[in-house]
């Protein structure tokens, strides 16, 4: 207060508020990435760069996936038919001590 001369501190209250308002919004705008920048050329390239990576990642990643799915349809199928085999055997064992 004794730097702004003001007495009410409802005035000051409201002028620290406002700072930091005009603050965050200031803070909140972003700079436009445009191509005159110096740094726009680097982060496309690292952007760029990046993006290869990730591409080279997938393609194995795939091919694993591609490996599990086959692996687990396997599995599913053994157990359909050992269902299936066993059922039947139970049908089998009813029906003989039945008949």
């Amino acid at each position: 207060m004794k730097d702004t001369g003001e007495r009410n501190e409802s005035v000051l209250l409201r002028k620290v508020v406002d700072e930091a308002l005009n603050a965050r919004r200031k803070k909140g705008q972003s700079v436009p990435l445009t191509e005159n920048s110096d740094h726009a050329g680097v982060r496309l390239e690292t952007i760029e760069s990046l993006l290869m990576h990730l591409v080279g990642h997938a393609d194995p990643s795939f091919r694993i996936h591609d490996v599990c799915l086959a692996l687990l349809q396997d599995i599913l199928a053994e157990a359909y038919a050992t269902r299936r085999l066993l059922w039947e055997s139970l049908v089998y064992l009813n029906s003989a001590t039945q008949g």
